[in-house]
């Protein structure tokens, strides 16, 4: 019988590209997405969940029955704040 070919680890990742970060090199964030200008691109006007639930996701879990249950966070805040987190 034939020996075994030798074993061979993973392929050696590609350098990266002239202006690219590496893997594992911090990338700084404006908070903002851009993308390219082209005719196929369109606006959409999109409503914060603050608005739809009347508070912010974070501060509210929903309990068995599907009902809006202010999580430790929302209740801080509404003690914070009062009346702007007034559960409906």
């Amino acid at each position: 019988p034939e020996p075994a070919p030798p074993e061979r680890g993973p392929p050696e990742p590609d350098p990266p590209e002239p202006g690219v970060l590496e893997r594992g090199a911090p990338r700084l964030s404006s908070g903002h997405v851009e993308f390219c200008p082209t005719p196929m691109n369109t606006v959409h006007v999109i409503t914060p969940y603050s608005k739809v639930y009347g508070k912010h996701p974070s501060l509210f879990n929903y309990d068995r029955k599907g009902e809006m249950q202010l999580n430790d966070k929302g209740v801080a805040a509404l003690m914070e704040d009062g009346a702007d987190l007034d559960v409906d």
